[in-house]
């Protein structure tokens, strides 16, 4: 965890670039001003953090599954 927090904070310092973050856990893209979301190689879902919750698809079920959120769609 305190390398993950290194990471966002060397992020963050970085001003008027484009950076490309590879992660599995929300917390590591969730303030990016946009994230895809790929499955099997094809982009499946598009938007920021908001947007993408408010789809309910897979970053939303993601979401859930990491910060323990009871409504799942794949229960």
């Amino acid at each position: 965890m305190e390398t993950e927090q290194e990471i966002h904070k060397n992020l963050e310092q970085v001003k008027n670039a484009t950076k490309i973050i590879i992660g599995h856990r929300i917390s590591a893209v969730r303030n990016a001003d946009e994230i895809l979301i790929l499955r099997d190689g094809e982009i499946v879902e598009r938007g920021n953090h908001d947007e993408l919750m408010k789809k309910k698809g897979e970053y939303y079920q993601t979401y859930c599954v990491q910060y323990g959120e009871e409504e799942t769609l794949w229960q």
